[in-house]
């Protein structure tokens, strides 16, 4: 009686214990769980996978595969294609020899009676308030080739530009409102000012046909936070990005060999540039007040460094032969 009366305590210790190592189970995945733990490593799996795909795409970039792949559903060259289908755009212009005309007024369906070589058409997307503006409705601005055979150039057409904001409307204040632009494959140059001021433009698509991006194309755009410069592009002209205020991440692709005046000035939000050892020349001013980038990795191929180029720049890393340091930079290597 008394081993049977040990056995059954024995049995019931053993019960208990293994309750207790079930509930000590429970307890730690509990912890593990709403603890962060499992945040902590989901997180750091999803940085890993975030900075592959970021080096996938630089090395894209830099090899000339990206852009077509992003808006391959809708740039068949030569036809008015509509990447908002059975959607009605509210505004549509056409442009014939560099001329921008604004006849074709509101209401109209896709593209019945477009004219021209391109066409710009404008989809109502909501509303939104630029900075220092009333609120009003929000655009999407779609401009492709409708002339299979036609000059491809944005806004310059045989030597006759047509600048700014304008350069797609005559009269345009709805230029404010654009938060939205994709450019379709086969236009080639985007002309000097082309988007000047659009103040509420946060995207922009550019196909890899563009080769071409004039003067100040995207000076002011205070809402824009990335862009991707297509292959092909070998110059970054005097303040093309100027004054994007809310860009923070730039890669640029090894077809780019010099940037001219203030390229990048005034991007105060600029963190993450890719600047690629194609590059042999930065001009005056480039990065002037980009007052974020804390690290800014210049490759021993910049030979010429122009005056200021890295004004009220937080740190810059340099080993090159250019002289000149520390061209602005609040310290340097």
């Amino acid at each position: 009686m008394i081993i049977k009366a040990k056995r059954g305590i024995t049995l019931i210790a053993l019960v208990i214990t293994i309750i207790v190592m079930l509930i000590l189970v429970a307890v730690t995945m509990n912890l593990f769980i709403q603890g962060g733990l499992f945040n902590y490593v989901k997180t750091a799996k999803e940085e890993t996978i975030a900075e592959r795909d970021r080096e996938q795409e630089l090395a894209n970039l830099e090899s000339g595969l990206a852009y077509d792949e992003l808006i391959e559903k809708y740039t068949t060259p030569g036809e008015a294609t509509n990447p908002y289908t059975n959607e009605e755009w509210a505004v549509a212009w056409t442009c014939t020899n560099g001329t921008w005309s604004d006849s074709i007024s509101y209401s109209e369906t896709n593209n019945a009676n477009l004219s021209g070589d391109l066409v710009a058409k404008a989809y109502e997307k909501g509303t939104v308030t630029p900075e220092g503006e009333n609120q009003g409705t929000a655009y999407h601005l779609v401009i492709e080739p409708i002339n299979q055979t036609a000059s491809m150039g944005l806004v310059s057409f045989s030597g006759k530009p047509s600048k700014g904001p304008f350069a797609w409307k005559a009269n345009a204040t709805i230029y404010k409102y654009i938060t939205n632009v994709i450019i379709t494959s086969g236009i080639t140059n985007i002309g000097e000012e082309a988007f000047q001021g659009c103040i509420s433009l946060s995207k922009v698509e550019i196909p890899s046909s563009v080769i071409n991006i004039e003067s100040s194309a995207f000076y002011g755009c205070s809402s824009l936070t990335n862009v991707r410069i297509p292959y092909g592009v070998s110059t970054l002209k005097q303040g093309t990005f100027a004054f994007c205020t809310s860009l923070d991440d730039i890669i640029i692709p090894k077809s780019v060999t010099s940037t001219e005046y203030f390229a990048f000035g005034g991007c105060t939000n600029l963190k993450n540039i890719s600047i690629p050892d194609s590059i042999t020349n930065l001009g005056e001013q480039t990065f002037r007040d980009c007052t974020s980038l804390t690290n800014l990795i210049i490759p021993n191929s910049v030979t010429t460094i122009e005056w200021n180029a890295f004004l009220n720049v937080p740190h810059v890393k340099y080993n090159g032969a250019a002289t000149g340091s520390p061209w602005g930079a609040l310290s340097i290597n």
